[in-house]
């Protein structure tokens, strides 16, 4: 038997460190942080408590065969839900929701989070290593400030954007490979795996590959000259590459944009300017993003931000390649500041909420930029003692310091003033509320709203995750004309995706059959329901028969 040799066992430790290491950054902020399981503070926030968590739990009941993937009447009139599983759940992490009970479902949400962050620092030290030849301490540091940038932070409470993160460095890397060995295989692939499991940011990050790979191509022209043959050869090779990940993967995403496009592009702008200059530098900066939606998530390392400016003033680097990428770098930041450019990021469409959504592209570049830049150091003779242990450990602490204070910053704003005491609470309560009902009344069709909350925002999506009939809905997936519809017959629209079951209609509620209201005061028409328990919050009214 053929024994392993020791680069093999060196790339198996660094890899290994690669990923343990930032799940351990993850536990220490949770614990500073106290947020459930190392405190009170529920990991839940944002779209993560109003939809994700819900979704989440259905997805459970589908793996575990109690609900269909295809069609719900949990959601609205009744919805396609292939549509809503191809935009929030085709990650194959979500697989590992059947490990966790019910009610353990932010413990879940937290462990995929550790081992998404394992993953991306694992393929952008992989990346930076392939495409530069960078030493493994260098990689280390620099795929690290990429996994624990300021984009990364904030987003984590909206866990299906995460994967983007570990999948693009792999797609760029296919890029250097098309350019340079005119080889798609990877493109192809990871294209295909981007848009499977999230076809949103995949969007996203298809443009700015569009951007990328002419940078690419330009360092390449630098080296070996320009033709046009081989500019048109890259570019059909490149575009074919695209194509075939879109069509390996259309049977995917096609559901759920067939069902936006109904409701037709929105256009409202607002200011050109989104941020203000103060704001815009301090976006830049560690430990000083603000959470009000006009400081953008810039920051990703000191130490690799000054090295991807640095590119830019190196006289060894090409000028072509430096004035590529000092254009890119121009679009990136201009994107996450400029309305009209953010609509075409987003899709054609003003994203709701998550400010600058597309600075994840901007810490990439950065990590490219840092890494062609610690090549060229790296090819120095002066250069090669630059690792030993006494200069390395002091440069990788107090950058894993600056990187944990920024993030730290970060969460005491993000993880803040909802309990996990609550949300288990809550969580008992509406599984007792709706199992009283559902064996009391055995009926084939019957429907069941709320307009009893969550914490600051009605209670949504509960249907899908408690398996009964519902109309309130809210997601991104939805069809804007059935919103529109139910909206239009007195229910309340809190935007373009959502309906909310604000109070009972006694017309409308016979007509669509929602024979269970659990509103806060008692309404016209209904009766105090038999299903009601003592010690239940929920007070559960049922409509009468005349």
């Amino acid at each position: 038997m053929t024994r392993p040799n020791n680069s093999t066992l060196k790339n198996v430790a660094f890899y290994a460190a690669c990923f343990t290491f930032p799940i351990a950054f993850f536990v220490a902020l949770a614990e500073a942080g106290h947020v459930y399981p190392f405190g009170d503070n529920s990991f839940l926030t944002n779209d993560l408590k109003y939809q994700y968590i819900d979704f989440f739990a259905w997805f459970r009941r589908v793996l575990l065969g109690e609900a269909k993937l295809r069609y719900s009447f949990s959601q609205g009139l009744g919805m396609n839900t292939w549509g809503l599983y191809s935009y929030y759940l085709a990650s194959p992490f979500n697989l590992l929701c059947v490990l966790f009970p019910a009610d353990k479902l932010t413990l879940f949400v937290f462990a995929i989070t550790a081992l998404k962050l394992g993953c991306i620092h694992i393929s952008s030290a992989w990346y930076v290593q392939k495409r530069f030849d960078l030493s493994k301490p260098a990689a280390f540091l620099l795929s690290l400030s990429f996994t624990f940038c300021s984009w990364t932070i904030s987003n984590l409470r909206n866990p299906l954007w995460i994967d983007c993160l570990i999948l693009l460095p792999i797609c760029a890397y296919g890029c250097h490979e098309l350019i340079r060995k005119q080889c798609m295989i990877r493109l192809v692939i990871t294209t295909a795996l981007n848009v499977m499991f999230c076809w949103y940011t995949a969007y996203i990050s298809i443009l700015f590959l569009c951007i990328f790979v002419l940078v690419e191509f330009v360092d390449y022209v630098a080296e070996e000259g320009f033709s046009w043959k081989l500019m048109l050869d890259r570019a059909l090779r490149f575009a074919g590459a695209i194509v075939l990940g879109l069509l390996l993967s259309a049977w995917t995403f096609l559901p759920t944009i067939l069902a936006m496009s109904k409701g037709g592009p929105v256009l409202a702008l607002g200011p050109l300017l989104k941020t203000s200059l103060k704001s815009l530098i301090r976006g830049f900066l560690p430990g000083m993003w603000v959470n009000n939606d006009s400081t953008p998530q810039f920051y990703c390392g000191v130490i690799m931000m000054l090295l991807a400016v640095s590119l830019l003033f190196n006289r060894t680097v090409s000028i072509k390649t430096r004035i590529a990428t000092l254009v890119v770098t121009i679009i990136l930041v201009a994107s996450s500041v400029l309305s009209p450019l953010e609509y075409i990021w987003c899709g054609m469409r003003v994203p709701n909420g998550f400010y600058s959504r597309t600075t994840f592209l901007l810490s990439f570049f950065a990590l490219w930029a840092a890494g062609y830049s610690l090549q060229v150091f790296e090819g120095q003779p002066k250069f090669r003692h630059a690792y030993r242990p006494a200069v390395v450990l002091p440069i990788l602490t107090i950058t894993a310091i600056e990187l944990f204070i920024n993030a730290h910053v970060m969460w005491n704003q993000l993880y803040a003033g909802y309990s996990e005491e609550a949300n288990s609470t809550y969580v008992a309560t509406a599984t007792n509320t709706i199992t009283a009902i559902q064996d009391q009344d055995s009926a084939s069709f019957y429907r069941i709203d709320r307009t009893t909350t969550r914490a600051d925002s009605a209670a949504l999506n509960e249907g899908l995750a408690l398996g009964y009939n519902q109309l309130s809905s809210y997601s991104s997936a939805n069809n804007p004309q059935a919103i529109a519809l139910l909206n239009s017959l007195g229910y309340s629209s809190v935007g373009e995706f959502s309906t909310r079951y604000a109070e009972p209609i006694l017309a409308v509620d016979a007509l669509l059959g929602v024979k269970y209201a659990i509103p806060e005061n008692a309404p016209a028409g209904y009766v105090s329901a038999k299903t009601n328990q003592a010690d239940s919050t929920s007070s559960v009214y049922e409509m009468t028969d005349s």
